[in-house]
């Protein structure tokens, strides 16, 4: 009697179930009404994944090209940022400014060669990651015309003060404009480099000051062009304003202020780059590694954790899987990695991050164990979060 045939005549009975590859439903398979548009509870961390391939077609003087095309990993359609439903978008760069990530530019190297990546992100305007290219290769240039960015008490008289702004710098900044031009900005270990000229009871002077600021949060609607007035948020301010008369640190009131003047470097350079039309960008937030060089895309993508179960049999649905860009989840009791061809040192690493880590991607089809009363998935290819 075929294995097939067994089961089903056993289907009905309180014996357990011996289910073979033919006759295993995967209950993440296949595009459903319940997978949603934007996670919900745990399922939120499946949310926003992207596969990403460089746009290779020659380029001519009136298209866009040469940046890459990206998809919802498990879904057929993707929303672009022109409002458009496609099987995939065209973006014209890629942002890895909220990775925080050393050296993304090799990364980006190995995308165009071919390298299998998936990127977690978000789709942008481009506008945002313009923006922060211009205050980052040309900002003393950009605020020159602004100045002084803050003036108190008109003047020149006995009592003013005004704040020239010479440089400002950051070790990290990101700048992401959402398709509906909603402009979140952040920048981190800010340097503001300034001098003053003010006048104390008549007593002219000028006073270098060097604001540090640890974090700053910016939030703001962009019209034609323009940043409006956005939300400031700081943290971590420190300053050194010692040659600076009291009074006029009173007037200047940088504490409160030094915002201010990134938020306003930020429209600058928002409006700087406001001449050419926006196109797509791809916000990337996470970078996943593929585990193998000749692991192939096949089958359900899921998101794999340790679920915290603990057992003293099995099998033992330790292992939480959510379907990526999907609300819907199930609990397996292993995952078989050997079909990817990976090594086992990757394969152990791997093993680590599902266990105390962010978990692993894996790509690949559902398979039973235990006679049928434990199920894992069978991994063709799989991924790691680099960081």
């Amino acid at each position: 009697m075929k294995p097939t045939l067994l089961c089903a005549l056993l289907a009905t009975s309180l014996l357990p179930a011996c289910a073979t590859d033919e006759a295993a439903p995967d209950e993440l398979a296949g595009e459903s009404d319940a997978d949603g548009e934007s996670g919900k509870g745990d399922t939120a961390d499946a949310f926003t994944y992207f596969e990403v391939t460089p746009d290779t077609r020659a380029c001519s003087l009136d298209a866009d090209c040469g940046g890459f095309f990206v998809s919802r990993a498990n879904r057929a359609k993707t929303v672009c940022t022109d409002g458009s439903s496609a099987a995939r978008c065209y973006v014209r760069s890629l942002d890895w400014s909220r990775t925080r990530l050393p050296d993304t530019l090799a990364f980006e190297a190995k995308l165009r060669e071919g390298v299998a990546f998936l990127l977690r992100g978000d789709l942008a305007l481009d506008t945002g990651f313009r923006a922060a290219a211009k205050i980052e290769s040309d900002v003393a240039t950009l605020i020159a015309p602004a100045q002084p960015m803050l003036a108190v008490g008109g003047g020149p008289d006995c009592l003013y003060a005004q704040l020239t702004v010479t440089n400002v710098t950051a070790t990290s900044a990101s700048i992401t404009v959402t398709p509906s031009s909603v402009l979140s900005a952040r920048f981190d270990g800010v340097t503001i480099t300034a001098t003053s000229k003010h006048a104390v009871a008549c007593v002219d002077g000028t006073a270098p000051v060097v604001i540090k600021l640890a974090r700053v949060d910016l939030t703001g609607a962009i019209a034609t062009g323009q940043l409006g007035t956005p939300t400031v948020q700081v943290s971590g301010l420190t300053m050194d304003a010692s040659q600076m008369p009291g009074a006029v640190l009173d007037m200047l009131a940088l504490d409160r202020t030094a915002g201010d003047i990134v938020a306003k470097t930020t429209a600058l350079a928002v409006s700087a780059v406001s001449n050419v039309a926006p196109g797509g960008n791809l916000s990337v937030s996470e970078l996943w590694v593929p585990g193998s060089e000749t692991g192939v895309v096949d089958g359900v993508f899921v998101l794999a954790k340790d679920n915290g179960v603990r057992c003293i049999t099995t099998p033992c649905p330790s292992i939480g899987e959510t379907r990526l860009n999907a609300n819907r989840a199930a609990t397996i009791d292993t995952i078989d990695f050997a079909a990817s061809g990976a090594d086992d040192a990757t394969i152990e690493a791997a093993s680590q991050d599902i266990a105390a880590g962010p978990g692993v991607i894996v790509v690949g089809d559902r398979y039973y164990t235990n006679s049928g009363r434990g199920k894992g998935r069978r991994a063709a290819q799989f991924w790691t979060q680099a960081r």
